[in-house]
């Protein structure tokens, strides 16, 4: 049966089965650890087995937390030899915005000591406001952001960039046309027209408790409605720029 056809809450449900349920494959294929890193806190780190240093991608969540959300993409990243490091929640009275791009900003620096990784190739990954932070503050590096929203954004402190943005996203829509222009030939950006923002939440409990979570670019709150099709496609399309930017073996591009 065509997922679009089930009622809401039995959709959401088969998305969040969907979403964590692929962890045996991660575990066969890599190493998976939580670890502190001085100065960034805890971070999920997932590391393919590998003789040489691997590349890797630095994943940024939305201020909210962790809620599994990123683990169906991170899944087919390590199954291309790419290792990711997810920033985690951790002791902070305050997982805010700021807090989270202070951590980001450790946590690259620390990557580069570290010779697991290739620190030629490291690229990063961000959710909501965490999309917002990487693409500010990524230094050069490759990012791939998901659902952003608009305002205020501006042009990024990155190298190529990947934006997959919903359809209902708040803000002005003048902002992202600026943003885009900003950013040229560095850009591949895709809108889904039927998508919100956070199509790819996993948290089931959570939506059952509220369908509105915080905007990623605004005050108050935006409905969240997980959708399996684009979640697919959005996987498909973050997996190959990944592989492209960091010159590994390419996947399939979505076909949304």
């Amino acid at each position: 049966m065509d997922p679009k056809h089930l009622p809401q809450a039995l959709r959401r449900m088969v998305l969040a089965a969907i979403l964590c349920g692929a962890g045996a494959v991660h575990a066969r294929e890599s190493v998976v650890d939580v670890l502190e890193i001085p100065g960034a806190g805890p971070v999920l780190l997932a590391l393919p087995h590998s003789p040489d240093p691997v590349p890797v991608v630095v994943v940024v969540p939305d201020p909210a937390g962790a809620d599994q959300r990123a683990r169906a993409y991170t899944e087919r990243l390590n199954a291309q030899g790419i290792a990711t490091i997810e920033i985690r929640p951790g002791a902070d009275a305050a997982f805010s915005a700021e807090v989270l791009a202070q951590r980001f900003g450790r946590l690259l620096r620390a990557l580069i000591a570290d010779r697991r990784f290739d620190a030629r190739r490291v690229a990063v990954l961000g959710f909501g406001r965490g999309a917002r932070i990487a693409l500010s503050g990524a230094a050069g590096l490759p990012v791939a952001a998901l659902y952003p929203g608009c305002a205020p954004l501006r042009a990024p402190g990155t190298g190529r960039a990947l934006v997959l943005e919903a359809g209902s996203a708040p803000g002005s829509q003048g902002d992202c046309a600026a943003f885009r222009a900003a950013l040229g030939g560095r850009l591949t950006h895709h809108r889904y027209a039927t998508a919100t923002y956070a199509w790819d939440f996993a948290d089931a409990a959570r939506l059952a408790a509220s369908p509105w979570q915080p905007a990623p670019d605004a005050e108050g709150r935006v409905l969240v409605r997980p959708d399996l099709r684009v979640t697919e496609d959005a996987i498909g399309r973050v997996v190959h720029f990944m592989t492209e930017v960091l010159d590994t073996q390419p996947a399939e591009p979505g076909r949304e």
